[in-house]
């Protein structure tokens, strides 16, 4: 048997692991599963799944599970998005490093499944305000919002709560994330600066089209309001 190696978890996925909640979690497109065996290894779960659809990916993950021999931990599962949530009751899923429609289409395949589910995190790569608005629709709450800045690129990693009440934000909360806004991290802070920065250079582009002119400055004063 492979001595199992010691899981060193990058920024981003710390940051995931971090929120996750004691149950039984399922890691969505799991890739090598160092998030899943890491929650495992350190009993921050009590069962996990680990879903990938492409063959070549399952044998990479399967392979790792059981050189961490933690077979009776997690199971790897080659298939679709959450349609093992059919079979297997789950309380956090796990989505991350995907884009957001991908995101929500995998949600929305299997909507019904989601009945169980307590919690939902997930780390867009685009399209962030239309996960939000979409997963609050599913009857989730933002219950925990992080902004990360590693390897050149800023993520935002959301945390969704189970709800019985119908939650109202408004398009700016959709936007900018409502505790993003509240808390006013300094990775949030420097991101949206750096994308003031950002758009005051288009500005200075000669000859710049009137309308993109436009369209630059609401998005400057829109950042600047939220600052």
């Amino acid at each position: 048997m492979e001595k199992a190696t010691k899981i060193i978890l990058s920024k981003r996925l710390k940051t995931i692991y971090d929120m996750v909640p004691f149950g039984t979690a399922i890691d969505v497109g799991a890739d090598h599963g160092k998030l899943i065996i890491a929650l495992a290894n350190n009993n921050k779960i009590s069962f996990g799944y680990a879903v990938e659809n492409k063959l070549g990916p399952y044998n990479r993950l399967c392979q790792e599970i059981k050189k961490n021999n933690i077979n009776n931990n997690i199971l790897a599962l080659l298939g679709d998005g959450i349609q093992c949530l059919k079979q297997y009751h789950v309380d956090t899923i796990i989505i991350a490093g995907m884009g957001g429609h991908l995101i929500i289409e995998i949600l929305k395949k299997n909507v019904d499944y989601l009945n169980d589910v307590s919690t939902i995190i997930v780390d867009s790569h685009n399209d962030i305000p239309y996960v939000r608005k979409e997963i609050v629709n599913f009857g989730f709450c933002i219950e925990d919002e992080k902004i990360i800045y590693e390897k050149k690129t800023y993520y935002e990693i959301i945390k969704f709560k189970k709800s019985n009440h119908v939650i109202n934000l408004t398009e700016e909360e959709y936007e900018f994330g409502p505790i993003l806004m509240r808390f006013k991290s300094d990775a949030f802070t420097k991101k949206y600066q750096d994308e003031l920065e950002q758009l005051g250079n288009i500005l200075h582009i000669p000859n710049l089209d009137l309308n993109r002119q436009t369209i630059i400055k609401k998005r400057i004063e829109r950042i600047k309001n939220i600052l």
